[in-house]
């Protein structure tokens, strides 16, 4: 029997679901450059286009190519990169987008460490103690974030920052937002 004095504490929103990783300009060259020097296509097929070394079977007998695992490796590089790469977007998508990392940005300064904190190497520092306080924090789940970690929260902001600019190996850098 349930007492009818005590509530019932219902959330209002759930934490939204993570963002897609978006890999980086580097991890998109790296993996293009291994679909163009092994090829891509069924191996056993004839579709298959070869890259610069190729993968076909050689002549040599201690280097022959084993297609079935080789069809596997060009498969799994070709989607990591199909669903890593950032879709094109459009101006309304673009505001929400910044809308979004402004909102992150603005929950995640609490829990980053200033720069001060940052260069402390003393346990008699008081900025020392604060560091380890929001290092230790960094890593668990926090009320004010919905039950999500900063580190989650920062990953969702990277992720959407590669989004709005691609081509730009230093987007979401959150370092022009650490405090001093």
């Amino acid at each position: 029997m349930a007492n009818p004095n005590t509530q019932t504490i219902v959330k209002d929103s759930t934490p939204p679901p993570p963002v897609k990783r978006v890999l980086t300009v580097h991890e998109r060259k790296t993996l293009g450059d291994a679909v163009a020097a092994y090829g891509y296509g069924d191996v056993q097929g004839q579709n298959f286009i070869p890259g610069v070394l190729g993968a076909s079977a050689t002549e040599v007998p201690w280097m022959r190519v084993n297609r079935p695992r080789l069809n596997e490796q060009q498969k799994t590089v070709a989607k990591i990169l199909k669903e890593g790469t950032p879709e094109p977007t459009n101006e309304a998508e673009r505001d929400k987008i910044n809308k979004r990392v402004g909102e992150l940005t603005e929950q995640i300064l609490p829990f980053l460490q200033s720069r001060k904190e940052i260069r402390s190497y003393s346990h008699r520092d008081p900025d020392f103690i604060t560091a380890l306080e929001k290092a230790d924090a960094w890593d668990k789940p926090q009320k004010e974030l919905g039950g999500r970690t900063p580190q989650e929260v920062y990953e969702d902001r990277v992720n959407l920052c590669r989004r709005l600019e691609p081509e730009n190996p230093n987007a979401g850098n959150i370092e022009k937002f650490r405090p001093k």
